[in-house]
């Protein structure tokens, strides 16, 4: 390097660590007592229902985590040859969907498997695989902790969710 020149350093985000349906709704409701979330965000990513004195109802939390649970979307997950990652500014993995999944291409999805941290990548459509499949490369497959055919959950993170 020299006088002048910028030197920029980019990382990835956290993607969590385990389901976050499993943190225990305390930490949860410290979390919004402290402002780092809103009980909305408690409900929604976490599934912890809080009353009006931001305290954690039990039965409700149990609730919602159940129906959040049932809602998640889950394919079997399987290799492709296609291209693992696209992009001109950095890489995006790209993991691969039948059109008609309900994952639309573009979206940011997070792909949770065999290890206790996701893997997030954007979705592209490929006609060759079946409605309930997710393809990625042997490397992604290896990073989720999970193999060919085993049953991944799939969760939005942005973009369309629909096809």
């Amino acid at each position: 390097m020299r006088e002048g020149d910028v030197l920029v350093m980019e990382s990835a985000g956290g993607g969590g660590w385990g389901d976050p349906l499993e943190r225990a709704p305390e930490d949860v409701a410290g979390d919004v007592a402290q402002e780092y979330l809103s009980a909305d965000d408690a409900r929604q990513r976490y599934g912890v229902e809080l009353d009006p004195a931001g305290q954690v109802d039990p039965a409700a939390t149990a609730a919602t985590r159940q129906r959040l649970r049932e809602a998640r979307r889950w394919l079997r997950t399987t290799v492709t040859a296609n291209p693992a990652y696209t992009g001109q500014r950095g890489q995006r993995r790209l993991a691969y969907v039948a059109p008609g999944s309900g994952l639309a291409e573009d979206t940011l999805v997070e792909v949770h498997g065999g290890h206790p941290a996701p893997l997030r990548a954007w979705i592209r459509h490929d006609a060759a695989l079946a409605a309930d499949e997710l393809a990625l490369d042997d490397d992604g497959l290896q990073i989720l902790g999970t193999a060919a055919h085993d049953r991944s959950h799939v969760r939005v993170l942005a973009g369309g969710g629909g096809a």
